[in-house]
């Protein structure tokens, strides 16, 4: 039988990252990815990784209304913060999928959370969260970038009669996600 799936999430170093088993910013991000991960299987593909952490960030951040994730784990000075001393991740963000960010999934993740933050112009937060979470549940085990765009863009046709299609792309084009 399979055991069930644990979450373990240690305190940081106290020099990069700090008080992570205490931010709940940090256990919901975790959790969230159980849930992506009904869907998205595949966390060898470098891209379909992307996507998890992109979505395991957007759900914490609209279940907070706030596009800085975990404030409280950021050591002053840390490196690992993308918002020096005060934000782990942020939605607020101009990245696009085009930048060199290595081995970082973390940070490029940020380029499709912060595409979904931008659409709160158009959708309030439980609308958008339910856009996303169907969006969620039309991608594959293997996914990408535009994948996601194609899967936002068919679950708004359905929640809301394709109201914001175009936006859609021109954020992903603005991102340039494709």
């Amino acid at each position: 039988s399979e055991s069930p799936a644990t979450i373990f999430v240690g305190n940081g170093d106290g020099i990069q990252l700090k008080n992570l088993a205490k931010e709940a910013d940090v256990v919901a991000h975790e959790f969230t990815h159980h849930v992506v991960a009904r869907y998205v299987t595949d966390t060898e593909d470098t891209e379909s990784v992307v996507v998890h952490e992109g979505l395991a960030d957007i759900f914490t951040m609209l279940k907070n209304a706030d596009p800085c994730l975990a404030p409280s784990v950021c050591p002053e000075g840390s490196l690992r913060c993308f918002i020096r001393n005060k934000c782990l991740r942020s939605a607020e963000n101009d990245l696009t999928f085009d930048q060199d960010f290595g081995r970082a999934y973390h940070w490029k993740g940020q380029v499709l959370s912060g595409l979904v933050w931008d659409l709160r112009d158009s959708l309030n937060n439980d609308d958008l969260t339910r856009l996303v979470y169907k969006a969620i549940t039309l991608l594959g085990s293997k996914t990408s970038g535009a994948e996601f765009i194609t899967a936002l863009q068919t679950a708004d046709q359905e929640l809301f009669a394709g109201a914001n299609v175009e936006l859609i792309q021109e954020l992903a084009q603005a991102r340039k996600i494709n």
